[in-house]
C-alpha cells in the first residue's frame, strides 16, 4: 500500500473518537465531558490524534518489502527509480562475485611490490573495502539494496565515460565516486606504462640472449629489425647519436626514422640534423638516391600525421626551433641540383619539445652494431611509478 494511502487510513484513525464523539447520544456526551471536563475529554482525543499521526508518519513505504536504507551510497531515489537498463538482483550479484574472484592476487600490505597494482585488482580493493564497511564478508552476504549500489559502483569505476557521468549523479557524492574513478584511471595508466616498458626490456633480453657474433656491414640495421618490440627510446638514442658518414648508421638512423613508433622529438631532431650537417648536399654528390627517397618519405609521414607518439623532450626544449630556413634553403638546393620538383617543407616540426626525458640504452653499441651487455632493468622500467 502507498504512503498516502497509510496516512489517510491512520489519520482518519486519529480522529475517529473525536468523530465518535459527534455521533453519541446527546446526553450520553454530555455526561461524559461533565464527568472528564472539556478541557480533558479534548485533551485526550487530542493526544490520541497526536499518537496515532506520529505512527502515520513511520508508516513504510511499501507493503511486503523491507523499508529503504535511510544511509547508503546512493540517494533514496535511485532504490526507487533505479536504471532502466539495471539487471536482475541475481544477476547483478553474480557479476560482483565474478568482478572479486578473478582478482585475489594482490599483495599483502607493506610486501615489496615488484610491479604495479593492475586495475582489476584495484577495483576488487575497492569493492572489497565497501563490504567491509558494510560488516559483509562477500557480495552473497549483502542486502539486494546493497549489491545495487555496490554494483552501480563497480559500473561507475569501469564503464565509459558518459555512461560513468550519468550513473555517478545517482550517489550521494558523486564527486567522491568520480574521484576514485579517476584514480583507478590513473592506476590503468600505470600499468600500461610499465607492461608496455617491460615488454621492451624482454624483448632486448631476447635479442642479447640469441644475437649471433657474426659481423655484417648493416648489424646495427639488422639487430634493429631483430628487436621484435618497438623501443622509441632506442631510436632516439640512434638518430641523436648516429655518425651521418658511416653508412651503416645513416641507414639505421633513417630506419628508426621512418618507423610509426618513432617520437616526434625524435623526428624533429632527424630533420634539423639534415640541415645542420648538409646531408642532402652530401647525398647528392655521391650518387645516393635511395637514401634520397626516405628521407623524402619521412617529411611525407610527418605532414600526413603518421607520427602520433609525442612523449619525449629535448633538450633545451627548443633545441630544433630555429632549424626551419635552413632545412628550407637546403630543399630549395636540392631541386635545383636534381632537376626535380622542389620537396615539401615539413610542417609544424620545428617546435619546442617537452615531456619526459630519454631512458638510457647503454647496453647497445652504435659502432659495433649490436648490444654489447645484456640489458639493465631500470633502463627500462620507472620504478618510481611503480612503487606509486
Amino acid at each position: 500500500m502507498h504512503v498516502l494511502s497509510y496516512r489517510i487510513l491512520w489519520s482518519s484513525l486519529g480522529l475517529s473518537p473525536a468523530l465518535a464523539s459527534l455521533l453519541l447520544p446527546p446526553e450520553f456526551a454530555a455526561s461524559l465531558f461533565s464527568a472528564l471536563g472539556v478541557p480533558t475529554t479534548l485533551a485526550v482525543f487530542l493526544g490520541l490524534a497526536l499518537l496515532v499521526t506520529h505512527a502515520a508518519r513511520r508508516a513504510p513505504a511499501t507493503h511486503g518489502q523491507p523499508p529503504l536504507p535511510e544511509q547508503g551510497l546512493l540517494l533514496r531515489s535511485a532504490h526507487v527509480r533505479p536504471p532502466v537498463d539495471l539487471p536482475a538482483p541475481d544477476d547483478q550479484r553474480r557479476h560482483l562475485i565474478r568482478r572479486l574472484s578473478s582478482h585475489h592476487d594482490r599483495p599483502a600490505p607493506g610486501q615489496d611490490l615488484s610491479e604495479p597494482e593492475s586495475e582489476g585488482n584495484a577495483i576488487s580493493a575497492t569493492l572489497s573495502r565497501v563490504i567491509e564497511i558494510w560488516n559483509g564478508t562477500a557480495p552473497g552476504s549483502l542486502t539486494p539494496e546493497q549489491v545495487t549500489e555496490l554494483y552501480l559502483l563497480e559500473q561507475v569505476i569501469s564503464g565509459s565515460a558518459d555512461r560513468a557521468g550519468a550513473l555517478a549523479q545517482l550517489f550521494r557524492k558523486p564527486d567522491v565516486v568520480l574521484e576514485i574513478r579517476d584514480r583507478i584511471g590513473e592506476i590503468r595508466r600505470r600499468r600500461s606504462a610499465f607492461e608496455h616498458q617491460r615488454s621492451i626490456y624482454d624483448a632486448t633480453l631476447r635479442l642479447w640472449r640469441n644475437q649471433s657474433d657474426k659481423r655484417c656491414p648493416a648489424a646495427l640495421l639488422t639487430a634493429l629489425r631483430a628487436l621484435d618490440a618497438p623501443d622509441p627510446d632506442l631510436w632516439h638514442r640512434v638518430i641523436l647519436e648516429h655518425d651521418a658518414t658511416c653508412p651503416a648508421q645513416r641507414a639505421a638512423a633513417l630506419w628508426c626514422a621512418s618507423q610509426p613508433s618513432c617520437d616526434r622529438a625524435s623526428v624533429a631532431s632527424y630533420l634539423g640534423a639534415l640541415a645542420a650537417d648538409c646531408q642532402l648536399d652530401d647525398a647528392v654528390l655521391r650518387g645516393d638516391n635511395s637514401w634520397l627517397d626516405g628521407v623524402r618519405s619521412v617529411i611525407e609521414a610527418w605532414n600526413s600525421g603518421r607520427y602520433p607518439q609525442r612523449n619525449l623532450a629535448l633538450a633545451p626544449a627548443d633545441a630544433v626551433l630555429n632549424a626551419g630556413p635552413a632545412l628550407s634553403a637546403m630543399l630549395d638546393r636540392l631541386a635545383e641540383q636534381t632537376g626535380t620538383a622542389r620537396w615539401p617543407d615539413p610542417r609544424g616540426v620545428f617546435a619546442e619539445y617537452h615531456g619526459r626525458m630519454p631512458r638510457p640504452r647503454a647496453a647497445w653499441s652504435l659502432e659495433k652494431g649490436r648490444l654489447t651487455a645484456p640489458p639493465d632493468l631500470a633502463d627500462y622500467v620507472d620504478f618510481d611509478s611503480v612503487a606509486a
